[in-house]
């Protein structure tokens, strides 16, 4: 069960041009009826989305893609930029402080490491091989209550 959705991860002081879509990315979307939608490997062709879905546009000629929009939250961070979100008319990419967000790392744990001067691609890369760090903290908890707390002695 989702305790936030993605809308409470995002950055809306982000740079929308910055983060804007390619056209073939923008590709995969259109408006019928007043409504948005994006094409997949469905049976009907296509899916519809809301504001706040994310949409994972890797691959956006590929004709077997399924699994594209996730409903309030995103499936996967991958070491790749290619999940965007939707709100309020607008599609962008998500920004690295909203995949390290994501990942349950806090603001200051990102703006330590952007110190750094490491470039984005590398801060996505950071954030799409790092575990959720409540999962990590959940499977260690888990872990010693098994263990009896041994494994801590």
């Amino acid at each position: 069960e989702l305790k936030r959705t993605l809308r409470q991860y995002l950055d809306f002081d982000t740079d929308v041009e910055e983060y804007a879509l390619t056209e073939n990315e923008m590709s995969l979307f259109f408006e019928k009826d007043g409504e948005m939608f994006v094409r997949t490997n469905n049976k009907v062709g296509f899916k519809k989305i809301q504001n706040f879905d994310a949409i994972n546009v890797e691959r956006p000629n590929s004709t077997t893609r399924r699994g594209r929009v996730g409903e309030q939250m995103v499936h996967t961070i991958t070491t790749s930029p290619n999940q965007c979100v939707y709100y309020d008319g607008i599609f962008r990419r998500l920004s690295p402080l909203e995949n390290w967000r994501l990942m349950g790392y806090s603001d200051e744990d990102f703006h330590n490491v952007m110190k750094k001067d490491i470039p984005k691609k590398e801060l996505y890369k950071l954030a799409g091989n790092s575990i959720v760090v409540e999962v990590m903290e959940a499977i260690f908890t888990k872990l010693l209550k098994l263990d009896g707390g041994a494994a801590c002695a």
